[in-house]
C-alpha cells in the first residue's frame, strides 16, 4: 500500500480507516502484529484529531495524516505535513526538550511511531486549583521549553523542513483586510462595531509594523492546549509536550493564541511574561487580542463575501472570544466594543 492509497483507504468510515491503519502498521512491524494476535498488546485509538489518525500500541503512538479535515487541501499535502513533524521531530531527540522520541519510519506510507510520554493531560482545572508558587513554577516550566523550542532549529533549518508555513493557519494581510474593511457595505454590516474593529486593526498594524519590521518569526508549536501538555501532578512539573502537528514559524501572537484559549488568563500571563525575559522579547495577552480582531473581521468578510449570513453568527464570537476569555452576548463579543458612554473614537481597552 502506498502514500496515496493509504489516505484514500483513510477516507472511509471510521472504522474502516481505524483498522486501515492499524493493519498498515502491523505489516510493517511484525514485533507488534506477533503481541496484537496474542493478546499481549490491545490497540487504543485514542480518537481523530483535526489532521491525524493515531493508534496507541503497547509503549508507542503512530501517527499518519487524514484527508478530510481542511476543505482544499490535497493528499500531498496531507503528506508533506505528518512529514514535517516527524522530521521536526527526529530535530529536537537528543536536544533535551520534553518531546516524544521517534522509534518508527513507515517505509510504505508516511506514518512515524513514537514513545509514550509520562504525565497526565494537563487541564484548565488542574491550573485553577494551583497554589500561586507551584502555578509560577509550571508556567515558567512551560515559557522555557517555548523558548528553547524557538532556538533548538535555526531558521535555514527550519525553512528546509517546510516549517515555514502551515495548512491549519489562516493567512491574512492586515493591510488589505483594512482596506476591504473600509469599504461602505461592510461599515454597514458593522453597525454601532465598525469603530471599535477599525481601531483594533488600525493599532495592530501599528504594532505589527514596528515590531516585525525585520520580518522576526519565531518556531512555535502554535497547539498548547489541554491534550498536549502533559504534568506530573504530584511534583507540579512539565512532563512533556506532544502533537507537533501545527508547529511552524510564526509571529508570537499566533503561536501563543491557542495557549490564551484554554488557560486561566493570570497562568497565561505567568507564561507570557517569562517567556519575553528568556527571549528578550515581548509579547502580551493585547497583541494577541488586537490578532484575534483582525482575524476576526477576516472570518467576517470572508462570510460576508459568500454571503452565508450578517457576519455575527454564535460560532464566530465563540471563535473570538474564547482565546480572550472574555464575556459577551451571542452574537458578539461585548468586552471588545466601547462602552455605551464611550465616544466612537476611544480606542481599543485592553
Amino acid at each position: 500500500m502506498n502514500k496515496i492509497e493509504f489516505l484514500r483507504a483513510a477516507k472511509k468510515a471510521k472504522g474502516m480507516s481505524n483498522k486501515a491503519f492499524l493493519k498498515a502498521i502491523l505489516e510493517e512491524r511484525p514485533d507488534l502484529k506477533e503481541k496484537v494476535n496474542s493478546g499481549e498488546v490491545q490497540p487504543n485509538f485514542p480518537g481523530l484529531g483535526y489532521s491525524a489518525y493515531t493508534v496507541i500500541l503497547g509503549d508507542e503512538v503512530f501517527k499518519t495524516s487524514q484527508s478530510e479535515t481542511w476543505p482544499g487541501v490535497e493528499v500531498k499535502d496531507l503528506i508533506l505535513g505528518i512529514e514535517r513533524e516527524r522530521n521536526l521531530l527526529g530535530y529536537l531527540n537528543g536536544t533535551g526538550l520534553p518531546v516524544p522520541e521517534l522509534t518508527y519510519v513507515g517505509k510504505n506510507f508516511s506514518f512515524f511511531g513514537m514513545k509514550r510520554l509520562p504525565g497526565q493531560v494537563l487541564m484548565r482545572h488542574d491550573i485553577q486549583q494551583m497554589a500561586p508558587d507551584d502555578k509560577l513554577r509550571l508556567a515558567k516550566e512551560v515559557a522555557a521549553f517555548c523558548a528553547d523550542l524557538s532556538n533548538a532549529v535555526p531558521m535555514d533549518d527550519a525553512k528546509e523542513m517546510g516549517l515555514d508555513v502551515s495548512p491549519a493557519e489562516r493567512m491574512f494581510n492586515p493591510e488589505q483586510i483594512y482596506a476591504e474593511f473600509l469599504n461602505p457595505d461592510v461599515k454597514k454590516a458593522f453597525g454601532d462595531r465598525y469603530d471599535f474593529f477599525k481601531q483594533a486593526i488600525e493599532s495592530y498594524i501599528d504594532y505589527h509594523h514596528e515590531k516585525y519590521a525585520d520580518g522576526q518569526q519565531f518556531l512555535m508549536h502554535c497547539d498548547l492546549k489541554e491534550g498536549n501538555l502533559l504534568w506530573n501532578p504530584e511534583m507540579k512539573e512539565l512532563t512533556g509536550v506532544i502533537d507537533f502537528g501545527l508547529s511552524h514559524l510564526t509571529g508570537l501572537e499566533s503561536g501563543f493564541k491557542k495557549i490564551c484559549e484554554k488557560y486561566p488568563a493570570d497562568f497565561v500571563d505567568m507564561v507570557l511574561e517569562e517567556y519575553s525575559s528568556l527571549q528578550s522579547t515581548q509579547v502580551t495577552r493585547k497583541e494577541i487580542q488586537l490578532w484575534a480582531c483582525v482575524e476576526y473581521v477576516d472570518y467576517v468578510l470572508d462570510e460576508l463575501k459568500s454571503k452565508k449570513g450578517h457576519g455575527y453568527t454564535r460560532e464566530y464570537a465563540d471563535y473570538v472570544r474564547a482565546p480572550l476569555q472574555l464575556s459577551s452576548t451571542p452574537e458578539t463579543p461585548a468586552s471588545f466594543l466601547p462602552s455605551q458612554n464611550s465616544p466612537s473614537k476611544t480606542a481599543p481597552a485592553f
